[in-house]
């Protein structure tokens, strides 16, 4: 009797995993959530359309903030106390050191790889989603300053080792490193201690040792959570629909489009195009992805450029009027000289953050190009976050996605693994293919290479297990 009793437990645990795993699966392909009846409204958005940023620095604020205690590995989420402190004190550090050294021309040194590793271990590291100008991201944390950094210094780490008087920087893409001696004092008088933190064993990560056959960039340590974590996925509904695409399209056309044309490439995608007689051309996908470029006004021969933060201001006030708006949680991705004819612009890359995870997809969520008289080219793929879904599910482990991933590495180096959000949709119609339904965005592990690309592997442990996410 004892027998038949665990056997039929046994069965109704199996059908309860089943049960559970259809749900999960069932919400991933399906072109409405479940519990959600059609034509009922979404819940209210908990996540704004838009929100003014206090300043251009939060913009280029770090993707997240590593603390090493001499052996004991902390992260910091920005949606974290502890985060906000740390970034505070980085930007008050600049602000008490920015004229210290009366020089004009700041001396970088170049750091050898042993040296960084060295200064790591009683350290606060800045990890940024992508390479900032170092002149430009100095300026906009100082407002005002004397030291005029080289234009051609981008980093994406930023180190600030305790015991030191120098702030170290690392650009994962190129594999350089430097360092600047900014202060007559060791840098903990500038900043709090890590003992001072108030640090907890959900924030505690490990150093994740490569399995045989793949490798890391040098430099960037890959750090996994140190405790099994859960996550739920994210309901959200499509940033173009039939309800607000005359809207988008007055918001970019002072006059009305001369022509207007829909295609279907298939895979019951939709496409549709307005142009007008000034050669401006804006595309709304039903995949969410909104593509707008226009030819900016030709300056005379000996009018300035204008300089980075001149040409930033430009695609600031771009997005916050004509783009729709900064995403809440908006953080620069990278940013890169453009050629324009003989002189130079920049592209700006942006991504959006929900609760300190990346929302992210194969294409940028955010990028604009600007260039000496004007903005020519924008791309926008930002889906409005309503809330959490209605379960959690256990993440695997980095090693675990590694192996699902190595494959398609093919030998290539890893810079950085982290969760995020996936934002795909996995259904569309040509039938309705600008609806407002909701939809699941899933967690995932984002491996990024050393060029900057991105493989995202299905983070949750299923019975039915994903794997990787091929590209589209």
């Amino acid at each position: 009797m004892l027998e038949r009793c665990k056997t039929l437990l046994l069965l109704v645990l199996i059908a309860i995993c089943i049960r559970f795993t259809g749900l999960y699966f069932a919400r991933v392909h399906a072109s409405t959530p479940l519990f959600i009846a059609a034509g009922e409204a979404p819940p209210p958005a908990e996540l704004p359309e838009q929100v003014i940023p206090e300043s251009y620095i939060d913009l280029f604020s770090p993707h997240y903030i590593l603390v090493h205690n001499r052996g004991q590995h902390y992260r910091l989420s920005a949606n974290e106390n502890e985060y906000a402190r740390l970034w505070e004190a980085l930007k008050g550090a600049i602000d008490t050191v920015k004229n210290w050294n009366e020089s004009t021309s700041a001396e970088l040194q170049a750091v050898p790889l042993n040296e960084w590793q060295h200064q790591i271990a009683y350290s606060y590291e800045y990890r940024f989603a992508g390479p900032a100008q170092l002149h430009y991201w100095w300026l906009t944390a100082s407002k005002a300053t004397m030291q005029k950094f080289p234009e051609g210094i981008y980093f994406n780490r930023l180190l600030i080792p305790l015991n030191s008087n120098s702030f170290y920087l690392q650009n994962t893409y190129t594999g350089e490193r430097w360092k600047w001696q900014w202060s007559t004092e060791a840098n903990r008088a500038l900043f709090p201690t890590p003992d001072g933190l108030d640090l907890s064993e959900t924030q505690r990560v490990r150093e994740v040792k490569l399995a045989s056959g793949l490798n890391g960039v040098p430099g960037s340590q890959i750090y996994a959570p140190a405790n099994a974590i859960e996550l739920p996925d994210v309901l959200a509904t499509p940033p173009i629909t039939d309800s607000n695409k005359d809207a988008i399209v007055k918001r970019f056309f002072s006059i009305l489009p001369r022509m207007h044309k829909t295609e279907t490439p298939g895979g019951g995608r939709v496409v549709e195009t307005y142009i007008t007689a000034r050669q401006q051309v804006l595309t709304l996908q039903n995949s969410g992805l909104l593509t707008y470029s226009e030819i900016p006004a030709q300056l005379a021969p000996d009018a300035p450029s204008g300089t980075t933060v001149e040409q930033f201001e430009q695609v600031f006030n771009f997005v916050l009027g004509r783009g729709g708006g900064w995403p809440k949680g908006t953080i620069a991705a990278g940013m890169e000289p453009i050629a324009a004819d003989d002189r130079t612009g920049y592209r700006f890359d942006f991504m959006q953050l929900y609760n300190g995870l990346p929302v992210l997809d194969f294409e940028p969520t955010l990028t604009i190009e600007v260039v000496p008289g004007g903005v020519r080219n924008y791309q926008r793929l930002c889906y409005n976050i309503i809330q959490p879904g209605y379960f959690q599910f256990e993440v695997r482990s980095i090693e675990s996605a590694l192996d699902r991933a190595q494959t398609a590495l093919a030998g290539r180096r890893i810079s950085d693994i982290y969760l995020a959000y996936y934002q795909r949709p996995a259904f569309l119609t040509e039938a309705a293919p600008f609806h407002s339904e909701p939809m699941y965005l899933y967690p995932v592990w984002a491996i990024e290479l050393e060029n900057g690309e991105r493989l995202y592997v299905h983070a949750y442990k299923l019975l039915n297990d994903p794997g990787l996410i091929q590209r589209p």
